[in-house]
């Protein structure tokens, strides 16, 4: 692939963005920058440095004080009264998809090399880095441009973050939990025109609300109308997307969920609703919860239960990285493997080097053996062989004699078998330890160890 050509692409995409955003951004005022502060932090306000200094050095050293190394609000200050000198950077979830974007155009842009893998809440240091590379990046694509900082914003955010993003899977169930008082609007119709969420949501999914103190209780049932959209001056990690009200329901209080044989064990019931936003619902709760939704409404909505394997750990986890640290990570430390988590590794096809995410690469004296294709949850043959597809195209790139599929309900090994592959093995996290044991046997004897 030509990476200057796909750059050019990315150049060309910026700009039908570009105009209409820079006529919005002129002639603000500290006002405006104290709005989007207050926004940005999810409705907190923040003040500025009193006084303010007057040189961007001396600006820098108050707001590192003063926002305690907080890389989006000093972005955002530096920003406003320097433009041409700094970039915002709002740190948020899309940082790997940025920085697979880094990686994949490195090699053609050295400005983007930055060894190292995030920003992070306080990452200044990272930040400044990234900046100065960005700053030239935009004199090369958009030189003598006064708004090469609004471009370079678009592009990180709207194009890099759109063309580097994981497409993810049979995520299609979400509970939101938020405050009674911001539902006035959703109670007068049956739209809410935006609504904050996580990056995962998709087009189509369903969502259950749950209406905090003192109604306390899932109270309705929603479609997402459309995909999720990143505004990098909004809180809650920045998107949002239009609900369309499916129905209400008479109410399903956290007391009768908490006594409740299977929704009593959904994470999201034990900590009572504490921190969540939004967050996955495992099929097996999901199932549960449509026994609480009128005949009619189903029948009229499409609300039909899954399929389902009877959960051992399942639905404990709220998230794929929760499941990997509490668990993947735990057996290969017992199994004395060593093991690097979202490895980026470029591989050539034909005379292309392109960029993949391995979940975990695994090694063992030094030696690549095998490597995880981790999910949230696999609770069909469909799901599997989505995982086992893409398991096998990484494993046949890197020439790994196997490759492991896991999930909270179990794992799967694989050996690849020419163009194609075969299961070998599989083990339930519940097992014996001797069934741990003969797995971690069987992925050193395929490649050729013993240990």
């Amino acid at each position: 692939m030509n990476k200057s050509l796909m750059m050019q692409m990315v150049k060309y995409q910026v700009e039908l963005t570009a105009p209409e955003t820079i006529e919005s951004e002129k002639g603000l005022t500290v006002d405006n920058l104290l709005d989007n502060l207050y926004d940005v932090n999810s409705h907190r306000e923040l003040s500025l440095p009193s006084p303010l200094p007057k040189t961007p050095k001396g600006l820098l050293s108050a707001l590192r004080k003063k926002y305690k190394d907080d890389v989006t609000d000093i972005s955002l200050v530096m920003n406003h009264f320097y433009p041409q000198e700094f970039v915002y950077f709002r740190v948020c979830s899309l940082e790997p998809e940025l920085f697979r974007a880094f990686q994949f155009f490195a090699d053609e842009f050295p400005q983007l090399k930055l060894g190292f893998g995030k920003i992070g809440k306080r990452g200044v240091e990272r930040y400044l880095k990234l900046n100065e590379g960005l700053l030239e990046l935009g004199g090369i694509l958009w030189p003598n441009d006064k708004n090469a900082h609004i471009r370079l914003r678009i592009m990180l955010f709207e194009v890099f973050a759109d063309l580097f993003k994981d497409p993810e899977a049979y995520k299609k169930y979400w509970v939101i939990a938020t405050k009674e008082d911001y539902w006035d609007s959703f109670d007068a119709s049956d739209q809410i025109e935006r609504w904050s969420v996580n990056k995962e949501v998709s087009d189509g999914d369903i969502v259950f609300l749950y209406r905090t103190k003192p109604v306390s209780a899932i109270t309705d049932v929603v479609r997402v109308d459309g995909r999720p959209e990143f505004y990098p001056y909004l809180g809650w990690d920045g998107f949002f997307v239009g609900f369309k009200r499916l129905c209400r329901l008479d109410g399903i209080p956290i007391s009768q969920m908490r006594d409740d044989e299977v929704l009593g064990g959904w994470s999201v019931v034990r900590r009572s609703f504490q921190g969540v936003m939004t967050e996955y619902v495992p099929h097996h709760v999901y199932n549960r919860l449509l026994d609480f939704v009128p005949d009619a409404e189903k029948r009229e909505h499409g609300l039909n239960p899954e399929t389902v394997i009877p959960p051992s750990v399942g639905g404990t986890f709220t998230s794929e990285k929760l499941f990997e640290r509490q668990l993947v990570e735990k057996v290969l430390r017992d199994w004395r493997f060593k093991f690097k988590r979202q490895r980026i590794v470029n591989a050539r096809i034909g005379s292309q080097t392109h960029p993949f995410k391995i979940d975990h690469l695994v090694t063992y004296r030094d030696k690549r053996i095998t490597l995880f294709e981790n999910k949230l949850e696999i609770n069909t043959s469909e799901q599997r062989t989505v995982a086992m597809e893409q398991g096998l195209s990484y494993a046949k790139l890197l020439g790994l004699p196997t490759f492991v599929v896991a999930a909270p309900q179990g794992m799967w090994m694989y050996q690849v078998n020419g163009e194609g592959c075969k299961e070998v093995d599989s083990l339930r996290f519940g097992d014996a330890v001797k069934r741990f044991e003969s797995f971690r046997q069987k992925l050193l004897s395929f490649a050729g160890l013993k240990g």
